[in-house]
């Protein structure tokens, strides 16, 4: 992958945050794409910042947040379908099995409430609700529920 630190690393990442802009607004207007550059450079430098802290923490490799990164449109496609059922049952009259379950993660010491949150919130099946950090647990809300051990398996879905 290269130097996480380095300017490839950035523009590969404002690169991915400026096409993500532009397919979740649908938009191609002088505007649109100016704000999504300025923001996806914003992402790129907030992403810059987060691999610093996490090479100068702990040195650790890439590789469990990649393969996420590469599960994760799956992962996404698939509970979006589960809650598209769960609205039709809704439709119908019968309402969603949603349940509150607590899911383990193992990120190193380094790992704040924040980064939990947001990479447990990444589904779009699950909702993280709160952190015992002194646990390493999540607790997190699924409207339609699947069983699910760890941070990982809920993000790639194993």
């Amino acid at each position: 992958m290269g130097n996480p630190l380095g300017a490839a690393t950035w523009l590969r990442l404002w690169s991915m945050c400026l096409l993500l802009w532009l397919v979740l607004t649908s938009t191609v207007l002088p505007d649109g794409v100016a704000t999504g550059v300025l923001l996806a450079a914003v992402a790129a430098v907030a992403g810059q910042v987060v691999f610093r802290l996490d090479h100068a923490e702990n040195g650790a490799s890439h590789r469990a947040a990649l393969r996420w990164l590469i599960a994760l449109p799956r992962r996404a496609l698939v509970d979006s379908v589960v809650l598209v059922r769960a609205l039709l049952a809704q439709l119908r009259g019968r309402a969603p099995a949603a349940a509150v379950h607590e899911v383990s993660y193992d990120l190193g010491a380094g790992a704040s409430e924040a980064v939990v949150t947001i990479l447990g919130s990444m589904a779009p099946n699950h909702y993280v609700i709160g952190v015992d950090r002194d646990r390493h647990v999540a607790v997190v809300h699924a409207l339609a529920p699947r069983p699910v051990g760890s941070l990982e398996d809920l993000l790639v879905g194993a």
